[in-house]
């Protein structure tokens, strides 16, 4: 069987509907994950898998919504898939990160449902999260792990897409250097995960309304600031219960699509009805750097300098001992520079290559 064919879910969804009625159904995806990319990819069908388009047409078909549905799949916590399949259940069970091996606790959540303790829909969610985190922080736990489970509320996805489409366009419409600068220096330290691309939606907004550095300087636009923290107010009404290992910090249950580099880009995320919907992958296109960019450390007595050169063309320098980056920040495009106490770091947050010589 290919489970990455649509014809096998729908056929197997139709017989178990028929041959084992209930009244509340989970339906649990278990296999490779990837994100808006899909699901159940299966390697001995030349990696076909279950894209977001074929999950929505074929969950569509059983005209039912599921009590929940889980993924014990890698990366599948993410904005644009609840936003795609978020009218066929209440809840989501889901994880921004890699998922082990050995996956979920289905004795445990076996038992669970015959004890009888999963009251409703938001219970059993809920007792989820606890199981996965007795799984891997119990017998299995292992330190410094990045295992990480969310329980999503699939009714707040609307409310929560809107948050993020309206930081999107705020950001955009701002059109100074300073946001560009702040932009790109926050995607490059927000929270992300095995895939590199998808990042932790509340802690971007969280670093926008609240850097922990002093440079570049916190954005004072109040329409950026007041839409950041109506995203992160709408996270925490969206997620029911989170956890996470010691081994990863700053997540909050829920990522969203944000490549740093134009040549990396996925066509198949425009095919996405949260790309289609919303404006966040203009915001991504428009911050993807094209840029190569060649740092030298230089010597001319009596000082050391770093010199830029990008696309081969020297575009400035910076002292070392020199106490302000602004200079360097405004001489080399879609970069910035980070000033924390009396450290500075040049960060060059926006370019498909850095090379050091």
């Amino acid at each position: 069987v290919n489970m990455g064919d649509s014809n096998a879910l729908s056929e197997y969804l139709a017989y178990a509907i028929e041959a084992y009625p209930a009244k509340r159904y989970v339906l649990d995806f278990d296999g490779h994950g990837i994100g808006f990319r899909g699901v159940c990819s299966d390697y001995g069908s030349n990696h076909d898998y279950l894209n977001l388009t074929e999950l929505e047409s074929v969950l569509g078909s059983t005209k039912r919504k599921f009590n929940l549905i889980s993924f014990d799949a890698c990366l599948m916590a993410q904005l644009e898939v609840f936003y795609q399949l978020k009218d066929f259940t209440n809840y989501f069970i889901v994880s921004e990160e890699a998922v082990r091996d050995t996956g979920f606790d289905y004795v445990g959540i076996a038992n669970n449902f015959t004890a009888g303790a999963a009251t409703s829909d938001l219970e059993m969610a809920k007792s989820y999260v606890d199981i996965y985190k007795n799984y891997y922080d119990g017998p299995r736990g292992v330190p410094g792990m990045r295992d990480t489970l969310s329980a999503i509320n699939a009714s707040a996805i609307d409310s929560l897409k809107t948050s993020v489409n309206n930081l999107a366009n705020a950001i955009l419409a701002n059109g100074t250097s300073l946001v560009r600068n702040v932009t790109i220096v926050t995607r490059a330290n927000t929270a992300k995960f095995e895939a590199k691309e998808f990042k932790d939606i509340y802690d971007f907004a969280r670093l926008i309304v609240d850097p922990p550095w002093t440079y570049p300087p916190r954005v004072e636009d109040p329409l950026i600031l007041s839409t950041a923290e109506e995203v992160m107010r709408k996270v925490n009404q969206t997620i029911v219960k989170e956890w996470h290992d010691s081994g990863i910090s700053r997540v909050h249950g829920i990522s969203i699509y944000f490549e740093d580099f134009r040549r990396n880009l996925d066509d198949d995320y425009n095919t996405t009805k949260f790309s289609i919907d919303t404006n966040w992958d203009d915001l991504v296109w428009t911050f993807a750097s094209t840029d190569v960019v060649t740092l030298r450390l230089e010597s001319n007595s009596p000082y050391t300098y770093i010199s830029a050169e990008m696309n081969g063309n020297i575009v400035g320098g910076l002292r070392s001992n020199e106490t302000r980056c602004g200079i360097f920040c405004n001489m080399l495009n879609d970069t910035a520079c980070r000033k924390t106490g009396n450290s500075m770091n040049i960060l060059i947050a926006n370019v498909s290559q850095l090379i050091w010589r």
